[in-house]
């Protein structure tokens, strides 16, 4: 019975043990299966929220490329953009391939397609107002095009931010089972042996601390940028936020500085991509030697850096904002065997209780780097709601979205002012006209060209502005039967229709089709647009007087070498710049001027006409010198539309 005793004794401890074995066996293969999961489980929710991020950044990078597209008036900068925005559409469309290869349960493959109904509409919709932003065309679309993509770009961020949410979450509940089942298995070792407790203890705390550092990783990447390291556009605008709310409260006063880095594209296309990851890596090292330890650097997207100075007042940002110019002014990058200057343009803006909101606040730093940049690059710009240059560029912006539309469809007016002639005996087939152009607003507001012109030019309007003038200019005139045997037309072209080469075909088709004589067509061209590119000038001047039409020099004298290269242009009429012209019974100076312009005229076979003209003196001088035509409020103001009867000599 003892032997019996022992026996039992040896086999039910040894029982147990085996039993303890099997158990702490099926512990660690449970434990290891767990393990397995909750990897695969962390991996694809680490790499599901990585990808949204992605995409996120990726729509909003393409929204602010939209909007600095419609702020560039430079068409190789513009072209730029266009391929970023290209660009960022790969990337958004490579993170959704990355996001459809992880095993997605069926609430995140039915947000998917629901976020992929949305882009299917978007998508379109965004190239399509890229494109008409590059090639300025059908702009009215356009603004309409950005309206609706932005309330797109709102559903699709609000589906990613709920897929990101729906992750968190995942990684939530699969922490809390993880340490549940710990827990169990904890227990059940405490029960069996305190070595099995303690290795239960051991793995427990292992795997906590895993899954803690993989969500701190999940939670940095969501707030960094990868290159750099840096807060991400995201959690910086979450920190301006932060600081905007603060200054509503305690009455405190931040800076928010945006910064633009100036010949970064040079690099980047000189020496690769590579290249450019490295200097945007190095530039981090320069602006931290300027600001303080609890200042926020971010990286915006692209060579875009912010900076949020905490309680710091514009004087003390200012200096910080030079220091950083300084310090990356006398940074020389290295790449293999060359070297590189870089600038930075910075505009700063103050975050006070006075500021609406962020929106409001970047939008000023944004305008403020923009002009830094035109002017000249590589400076410091503050943002002032009465700076010059902000009103000229907001001025832009409201002619900008005035001149969406095509002329036809806005309320554009012909004018015609009459060019007489001062010599005896003339006929009124010696009368022309010069035809101006005028902007009616839809109160009766008349705008003359200064106001218009120059955010035509800088939009990319000019040339379509010149063409419609051409074309209505000689419809009018051609249906006008008292001026269109016995008179002549005189058009003015911009500088930038001077370097079309199908105008000449243009205005031959006009011609054409509404049966003028070429004739009774004389071009005008400013003498500093001739100056500008005189090479292109001259050569499409020779093409459109091949075609049997006459050229007209504006405001001639206005230049510094005016006679050197007249007699290089092949031009029919002067017209001497009224500034000269409105003087001369008063300044002996603008006398000689406008009758040594007058007599090289002569010399050369060419009218003379007098702009300006104001007065009857001032008419009987120009008479006494032998100028053929006159021009001004003396004569007649521009009217609206061509007289019943041709005008003739005027006799004073």
């Amino acid at each position: 019975m003892k032997d019996n005793s022992i026996k039992l004794v040896i086999l039910g401890f040894t029982t147990i043990l085996i039993l303890m074995f099997i158990l702490v066996f099926i512990s660690q293969h449970q434990m290891r299966q767990n393990n397995q999961v909750l990897s695969r489980l962390i991996t694809d929710t680490n790499v599901k929220i990585q990808m949204a991020n992605t995409m996120r950044d990726a729509i909003r990078l393409r929204e602010n490329l939209m909007y600095k597209m419609q702020l560039t008036e430079d068409v190789f900068d513009r072209d730029e953009i266009y391929m970023q925005f290209l660009d960022y559409a790969g990337v958004y469309k490579e993170a959704r391939r990355k996001l459809l290869k992880t095993f997605l349960n069926d609430t995140e493959r039915s947000a998917i397609k629901q976020l992929d109904r949305i882009t299917a509409v978007a998508q379109p919709i965004n190239d399509m107002a890229a494109e008409n932003l590059l090639h300025n065309k059908n702009l009215e679309d356009t603004r309409y095009f950005l309206r609706d993509s932005k309330t797109l770009q709102k559903a699709t961020l609000a589906v990613l931010d709920k897929l990101v949410e729906m992750e968190n979450q995942v990684s939530m509940r699969a922490n809390l089972s993880a340490h549940k089942h710990y827990q169990n298995t904890s227990y059940i070792f405490y029960t069996l042996t305190i070595a099995s407790v303690f290795l239960c203890i051991t793995i427990i705390w292992l795997v906590i601390r895993n899954v803690h550092k993989v969500n701190q990783k999940i939670t940095y990447q969501a707030t960094h940028d990868d290159l750099t390291g840096l807060v991400n556009r995201y959690e910086f605008e979450n920190r301006v936020q932060t600081a905007l709310q603060h200054s509503k409260v305690d009455n405190s006063q931040h800076a928010l500085l945006f910064m633009d880095l100036d010949q970064f594209k040079i690099i980047n296309d000189s020496c690769g991509h590579l290249a450019g990851d490295r200097l945007l890596q190095k530039i981090p090292e320069l602006i931290y030697c300027c600001i303080r330890r609890h200042d926020t650097l971010a990286r915006l997207g692209g060579d875009e850096f912010g900076v949020l100075l905490e309680n710091c007042d514009i004087d003390q940002a200012v200096l910080a904002a030079e220091e950083i110019r300084e310090k990356i002014l006398n940074f020389q990058f290295l790449w293999e065997d060359k070297k590189f200057s870089i600038g930075i343009s910075i505009g700063i803006t103050a975050i006070t209780h006075n500021t609406s909101d962020i929106q409001q606040a970047f939008s000023s730093a944004d305008a403020a780097c923009y002009i830094a940049k035109e002017n000249g690059r590589n400076l410091v710009h503050v943002f002032n709601e009465n700076d010059e240059n902000l009103i000229k560029q907001h001025n832009y912006f409201h002619w900008f979205s005035e001149l969406t539309e095509t002329p036809d469809t806005q309320n554009f007016q012909l004018y015609f002012q009459p060019i007489v002639s001062l010599k005896e005996g003339s006929t009124s087939s010696e009368a022309y006209y010069e035809v101006l152009l005028r902007y009616i607003d839809n109160d009766g507001t008349v705008h003359t060209p200064d106001k218009f012109l120059p955010a035509a030019e800088r939009f990319g309007k000019m040339q379509l502005l010149d063409r419609w003038v051409i074309k209505n200019a000689i419809r009018i005139f051609s249906e006008n039967k008292a001026h269109v045997h016995d008179s002549k037309l005189s058009i003015n072209i911009s500088g930038r229709s001077m370097s079309s080469d199908t105008l000449p075909d243009y205005i031959q088709k006009q011609i054409n089709t509404f049966k003028l004589k070429p004739q009774q067509i004389c071009f005008e061209i400013t003498e500093t647009e001739v100056i500008a590119s005189m090479d292109v000038a001259i050569a499409l001047m020779k093409k459109i007087k091949a075609l049997g039409c006459q050229f007209s020099l504006d405001d001639f004298g206005s230049g510094l070498s005016s006679f050197c290269y007249l007699k290089n242009l092949p031009v029919d009429i002067l017209k001497i710049d009224g500034a000269f012209v409105k003087n001369i019974p008063h300044d002996p100076i603008d006398r000689a001027l406008v009758e040594s312009i007058h007599n090289i005229g002569k010399i050369m076979n060419m009218k003379t006409v007098a702009e300006c003209v104001e007065s009857s003196d001032i008419i009987e001088m120009l008479k006494q010198m032998g100028v053929d035509y006159v021009q001004g409020y003396a004569v007649s103001k521009p009217l609206k539309k061509l007289p019943d009867q041709p005008f003739k000599y005027i006799n004073t």
